[in-house]
């Protein structure tokens, strides 16, 4: 809303006079020229782990990192206008004030626009200590097993490789987090001072743990599919990963600032050195009709959220979300960020691997496929932090299969450091089990580790230990070639190709003595798809994906 619209801003604020003193609003800047910070100088709001994650997939630090200026915030404090959160990458500022304020707000030179994004005040300077268990406590009741949803994407073989997210940084955007700071299969994150930070961006609290309703449950619940770690039969997906609890959801009301709340999220997650961020959250209605998405706006462009999350991609963090529960309700369609691109969005499977009735549908509104993948949410076991009692139980939706991708992909990432974002991203799709005919109800399907694990889907992949090279992959047709100049001290090499029901395709035996630098195996003619190339020697064994397009 520029300078232009302020005869419907009045308009506006004499509309809302009629309810609550204050509102929420979002205030552009249209500067950052005193912020007084530098990109010289990202130490000074960036932490060493988001410079270092950028670093590695040469993606700049720019203007658009730089904190605002406290100059104007401070402006807007003076004219009595709460200030509670900053975005960087919108370069504005989220203020609780009378709706009063807002024409004087408006008039700061360096203020673009004002947006209204919510009704009422619901944000306290007050915070909240937070308090973590001296002594954990039991569940009252373990009704449920984590076997099917980690044996679904073959994460228990994931678990014997030494893969269970230790090292990586993982951010969950959800409601409260009630019970994780006091249950024992949470127990283990706390004794090993792997909960990083955390932050509630609904009330200001300072405290993710203070909610306790159902819905506000919500947050423990997903953070348990990736988390848990309590006996051979409740294991969490990527349970020695880090983490970083935000709370964004607003369960007692729907309106476009939890859109703004999700921004802000994971710009703290990004400041902190998030690698992943799961969000089993979406948004398309809301208490204010007007503030609706239709289904033409499901484009990757126009929602807040959607923007959000593909910032939060190109600044190098894998960004998982629920794809939505809306598959059997009018509303079919993901819900944003859902029609994000660069993200992956996850569906849910039934424990016959088939997509579960209410899991939302694709296309985006410009014809993209979504969901990316699918996993377990019909339903799967999580914890139960709502009180009613408190306990391991079944829970059925999207919100579920998002988490347990997110820890997938972490430990698909701790396994393959030098990989980027997208690398893993394009990985983890291309391992499903519907790749070869990806489908706007399933996606590329359910992702296999075994599969996913073995090599990027973009880049030139080395074999024996960065000597021996296979080019190019993917490929389309004709040769595969494989580059013998560093493997001179092998005898033999055995190459077989088959396709993944093990069907044989290429099985030749190459005497590396007599061979040039460069040997061809012409590839058959056969459908685009995934296919596996087992390279052996006497001293060696690897199996390595092949796409073919």
């Amino acid at each position: 809303m520029g300078r232009s619209s302020c005869i419907g801003l009045v308009l506006l604020f004499l509309h809302l006079s009629a309810f609550a003193a204050e509102h929420r609003f979002m205030v552009f800047l249209s500067d950052k020229e005193s912020s007084g910070y530098s990109i010289d100088n990202p130490e000074a709001f960036l932490s060493s782990r988001a410079i270092e994650r950028r670093q590695k997939q040469d993606i700049p630090i720019t203007v658009e990192d730089l904190p605002v200026s406290e100059s104007y915030v401070n402006q807007i404090s003076n004219l009595g206008a709460s200030v509670f959160f900053k975005s960087r990458w919108m370069n504005a500022v989220l203020v609780q004030m009378d709706s009063s304020l807002a024409d004087d707000v408006v008039e700061l030179t360096f203020v673009d626009s004002i947006r209204y994004i919510a009704k009422g005040s619901r944000l306290s300077h007050e915070q909240v200590p937070v308090e973590i268990a001296e002594s954990f406590k039991t569940p009252q009741a373990i009704s449920a097993t984590t076997d099917l949803q980690l044996s679904m994407l073959w994460a228990d073989s994931m678990h014997n490789d030494g893969y269970r997210g230790e090292g990586m940084f993982i951010a969950i955007l959800d409601a409260g987090f009630p019970g994780v700071n006091e249950y024992k299969p949470f127990e283990h994150i706390h004794q090993e001072n792997r909960l990083i930070a955390y932050k509630d961006f609904v009330t200001n609290s300072g405290n993710p743990f203070l909610y306790s309703s159902s819905a506000n449950a919500h947050g423990t619940s997903v953070l348990s599919t990736i988390a848990m770690d309590y006996g051979e039969d409740v294991q969490g997906i990527a349970p020695k990963a880090s983490f970083i609890l935000c709370v964004t959801e607003d369960v007692e009301s729907e309106y476009r600032i939890e859109e703004y709340n999700w921004l802000l999220g994971a710009e703290f997650a990004d400041s902190v050195g998030a690698d992943i961020i799961n969000a089993s959250l979406g948004y398309s209605t809301f208490n204010d009709t007007t503030m609706n998405y239709t289904q033409e706006q499901l484009d990757g462009e126009t929602a807040v959220v959607t923007w959000a999350a593909k910032k939060a991609a190109a600044k190098g963090m894998i960004v998982v979300v629920s794809g939505g529960n809306s598959g059997n309700k009018s509303w079919k369609y993901v819900t944003p960020p859902g029609d994000a691109e660069g993200i992956l969005v996850v569906g849910s499977v039934n424990a016959q691997g088939d997509r579960a009735s209410f899991s939302s549908l694709g296309p985006t509104s410009d014809g993209r496929i979504k969901p990316d993948v699918m996993a377990l949410g019909s339903p799967a076991t999580v914890f139960d932090g709502s009180g009613y009692p408190d306990r391991v139980t079944f829970g059925s939706g999207t919100s579920f299969s998002s988490p347990l991708i997110a820890g997938f992909a972490a430990a698909i990432w701790q396994a393959n450091p030098e990989w980027t974002s997208q690398e893993v991203i394009n990985a983890i799709k291309y391992s499903g089990n519907m790749a070869l005919s990806p489908n706007v109800e399933m996606g590329y399907g359910i992702p296999d580790y075994r599969l996913a694990v073995t090599n990027s889907t973009l880049s030139v992949s080395d074999i024996f230990e960065n000597k021996l090279k296979v080019y190019p992959n993917p490929f389309h047709e004709g040769k595969l070639n494989i580059d013998l100049k560093g493997v001179r001290n092998e005898r033999f090499i055995d190459l077989v190709v088959t396709d993944l029901k093990g069907a044989s395709l290429v099985n030749q035996r190459i005497e590396v003595s007599s061979s040039s630098d460069k040997h061809e195996i012409d590839f058959p003619a056969v459908c685009n798809g995934i296919y596996l190339l087992k390279v052996s020697s006497a001293t060696y064994n690897k199996t390595i994906k092949l796409i073919k397009y």
